[in-house]
């Protein structure tokens, strides 16, 4: 329910609303249930489904940035942008789902770095470990950079406005990341799958109406 370009109409505004609660209760909700450390931390106990899982780690390396821009390269350079994913699949998910992932539950580690310290030493698992958070920080700054400024387009605001989104959204992830560990992290990802894949079908469909049919 846009208005011409000029923001949010009251019921878009309502729905942002609704949705960032939405977190935050998830995070709440999630540290009521909390049993342990390792259940915030791991969720040994939380009792996820292969699917909730897989689509966690999916939602996880798909990001706003790739969500926006993908159809625009798609639409400039087609879809051969991404012809390269469709052709190392069938030889990387075999190798990792029949070998590689079978072989690390075998060593009963928590984490790749724990791996590390066993097999190479405490320096290199720490190394190892600065180097990602160094990393993720870097990619998590640039990520809710480029979301906000599409924010503050949507939203109908200035380029001013980019910093103060930017420091909203990153608080209610902090939030309810805080407040319920790794069982809120998959149940946020949850919903926002969700959210992601009906707007792409949502956006088809008024597309198509709006062009009377199928005929663009």
């Amino acid at each position: 329910m846009s208005t011409h370009g000029a923001g949010l109409h009251w019921v878009d505004w309502l729905v942002v609303a609704a949705y960032a609660a939405t977190l935050l209760a998830i995070g709440w909700r999630a540290a009521k249930r909390r049993e342990s450390a390792q259940d915030y931390f791991v969720g040994r106990s939380s009792g996820f489904s292969a699917f909730t899982i897989g689509i966690s780690m999916f939602v996880t390396l798909f990001s706003t940035i790739s969500y926006l821009s993908g159809p625009g390269e798609v639409i400039r350079y087609g879809p051969g942008v991404f012809l390269g994913m469709l052709l190392t699949a069938p030889l990387t998910i075999p190798l990792l789902t029949r070998w590689l992932l079978p072989t690390l539950m075998k060593r009963r580690v928590v984490s790749m770095y724990q791996l590390f310290e066993i097999s190479l030493g405490p320096e290199i698992r720490t190394l190892g470990a600065c180097m990602f958070l160094l990393y993720r920080t870097l990619w998590m700054g640039v990520l809710l950079h480029f979301s906000s400024e599409a924010l503050s387009v949507i939203f109908g605001l200035g380029g001013g406005w980019t910093p103060w989104i930017t420091i909203g959204t990153g608080l209610i992830v902090i939030i309810y990341t805080s407040l319920g560990g790794i069982r809120a992290v998959m149940l946020a990802d949850l919903l926002q799958f969700f959210v992601l894949f009906f707007g792409v079908l949502a956006a088809i469909a008024v597309v198509t109406h709006r062009f009377g049919g199928f005929s663009w």
